[in-house]
């Protein structure tokens, strides 16, 4: 991978970062006090979906703009890096910042009770590559 690639990539995900912290403020505000913990917890995970893949779409954007090149793997390490990124931050930040248990902290991944949080690491997954394939440049 290209290092402009790479630390354009990286600087997206810091915003992915920014926008997550935004959103558990606004989760914990708003949402929250106003619905079931369920519904909020699925309602923020789905706003974040959609700020992923809109930044997605920004991030192919820049690239093609400022030229820069990237190949179908690239766009799939992309994703991967940003998957890491995301799973060392949540439980990082989530245990030494905001001082949460780490089973708390699985409790997210957990489909089967309703925990849609891995649609996150899903959308920072596969959406470089999607739009990837959009833009038709892979």
């Amino acid at each position: 991978m290209d290092a402009k690639l790479f630390l354009a990539a990286l600087a997206v995900w810091g915003a992915f970062a920014v926008a997550g912290i935004l959103n558990g403020v606004f989760r914990e505000s708003f949402l929250a006090p106003k619905v079931s913990e369920h519904a909020s917890h699925v309602l923020s995970t789905l706003v974040l979906v959609g700020v992923i893949f809109a930044g997605s779409f920004l991030f192919l954007l820049v690239l093609a703009n400022l030229e820069i090149d990237y190949s179908k793997a690239d766009l799939v390490l992309v994703g991967v890096v940003w998957v890491v990124l995301t799973v060392v931050f949540e439980f990082g930040f989530g245990h030494f910042v905001a001082g949460n248990s780490w089973s708390t902290l699985l409790t997210d991944y957990n489909l089967l009770n309703g925990r849609v949080w891995s649609l996150v690491l899903l959308a920072v997954f596969v959406a470089p590559s999607f739009w990837g394939c959009i833009f038709q440049k892979i």
